[in-house]
């Protein structure tokens, strides 16, 4: 019991943290915020939005639930996360293939409302979290490496916060370092990127076809 609780919590941590590596608003405002009113403001603008992941990600996986009931949607979903895996390869990289634009750090001004808030409205603001948590949930479940019962989706959520919150307070412990080398860094993040999503394409195709 414990090591399946533990290994949803992972799969929640792993997830999470692949989906928030890639510079975007979110944990572009927790360096911005650190540079701009040191790191404990920088860490409240991260925990307001990890706590909103693990909502998001909570909510993702219930609404697929009914979904991933029903066996005969079972082959055509493998069939969609083959395609998906690789198309998503091949966008990252044709991204990890154009030369990096070196930028100046560039920190705006915020509205002024408390930063764990400020956190909690940026990342409820992505809603493209939606699809990623529902294609990984029925991904997982489909293939048996979690259920879809409220215990282990609660934990997975919980992996999906601590997941997010690390890499926030990366970007929040490095600051300024990561706004200057925002365009270097996200060529080296997109290449990573190709190399899993390549895999996790070979992985399906050979549970497709086997």
């Amino acid at each position: 019991m414990l090591y399946e609780i533990l290994s949803v919590i992972a799969l929640g941590i792993g997830l999470s943290f692949i989906g928030s590596l890639p510079f975007g608003i979110i944990n572009m405002t927790v360096a911005e915020t650190t540079v701009r009113k040191g790191l404990r403001a920088g860490l409240w603008v991260g925990l307001g939005a990890a706590m909103v992941e693990f909502l998001q990600a909570w909510l993702s996986l219930k609404l697929i639930d009914i979904f991933v009931q029903h066996a005969r949607w079972e082959k055509a979903f493998n069939f969609i996360a083959l395609f998906v895996f690789f198309v998503l390869a091949l966008v990252y990289f044709r991204a990890a293939r154009r030369a990096p634009i070196h930028r100046e750090a560039r920190v705006g001004s915020f509205p002024k409302v408390p930063d764990y808030f400020r956190g909690v409205l940026v990342s409820s603001l992505n809603v493209m979290v939606f699809p990623y948590w529902i294609f990984y949930g029925a991904y997982l479940s489909t293939n048996g490496w979690m259920n879809l019962g409220n215990l282990d989706i609660t934990f997975f959520a919980a992996g999906a916060m601590l997941g997010a919150f690390s890499i926030f307070l990366i970007y929040a412990g490095l600051g300024m370092l990561l706004i200057k080398r925002a365009s270097t860094l996200t060529k080296y993040f997109n290449w990573f990127l190709v190399v899993l999503f390549l895999g996790l394409g070979v992985y399906q195709a050979w549970k497709v076809f086997s």
